[in-house]
């Protein structure tokens, strides 16, 4: 028989981005680890150091896009403000917000998507040779948008993470195109929206898959890329140990150095 496998109690886990962390499963837990307080609505924080950090949770309702222009609108130019749009999932790409505060002209993705044709369709049913891909494709953007005259023109920063996906990217995508100030956190979850449905509702199961493939305003990949802060400011296990927002505290005071 042989004799059992001990488990490894340290070891260095590699993660995409190329870090390489070291665990140790012998430390003692100093307490339950818990990550940054998450937005369940739009949230206003009046900090003391003069930045105003603005919480978006989502873009999956209204609400939450004209609860963010109503807050924004009512900031001072002279003060900074901090987007936090960590683990916002996204929704309906928020047009109204960036109308409200993109000084700078900017660029949203490029897009492909399969097409059609009617006759190929109906000449392969007949063969019953149904390609796998379409031979087809569709390409448009990347489209430009003019600001408008009437926009917030502060010093304004964005804090993303991991969590920031789909309609949230493709505000932060355009933020950062437009120039509109600084990005900070880590790069973006790098999905695409505009997803086809399929319900089994007799089995209480749904698919989806993406219709298009998104590509940044210059051609280079976005999905499974993301967007790519200006300033990285990664997570660490302290941070979710101690329940101090470091991202937050570094994120603001780079804000009033900018």
């Amino acid at each position: 028989m042989a004799p059992p496998i001990s488990a490894a109690t340290t070891f260095t886990v590699g993660t995409d981005d190329g870090r390489q962390v070291p665990i140790d499963l012998t430390e003692p837990l100093a307490g339950p680890e818990r990550g940054p307080p998450l937005a369940t609505d739009v949230e206003t924080v009046q900090r003391k150091d003069g930045v105003v950090v603005i919480r978006i949770p989502g873009f999956d309702d209204p609400k939450y896009e004209e609860a963010a222009i109503t807050a924004i609108r009512g900031v001072e130019n002279t003060r900074p403000i901090l987007l936090d749009l960590r683990d916002n999932s996204g929704g309906s790409s928020p047009g109204k917000l960036l109308s409200a505060i993109m000084t700078n002209p900017y660029r949203g993705t490029l897009v492909s998507t399969p097409m059609t044709i009617a006759k190929s369709d109906a000449s392969n049913s007949f063969n019953g040779s149904i390609p796998a891909l379409p031979i087809t494709m569709m390409r448009s953007g990347p489209d430009i948008t003019l600001p408008f005259t009437d926009a917030w023109k502060g010093k304004m920063a964005l804090l993303i993470n991991g969590g920031s996906a789909s309609a949230c990217e493709d505000f932060a995508l355009r933020f950062k195109d437009g120039k509109r100030g600084l990005v900070f956190g880590e790069p973006s979850f790098g999905s695409t929206g505009q997803p086809y449905f399929v319900r089994f509702p007799e089995f209480g199961m749904s698919f989806r898959v993406s219709t298009k493939r998104e590509y940044f305003p210059d051609g280079r990949q976005f999905e499974g890329v993301g967007v790519e802060p200006d300033v990285s400011i990664p997570l660490t296990r302290d941070e979710l140990r101690n329940g101090i927002d470091i991202q937050l505290e570094l994120a603001a005071k780079a804000v009033l150095a900018e």
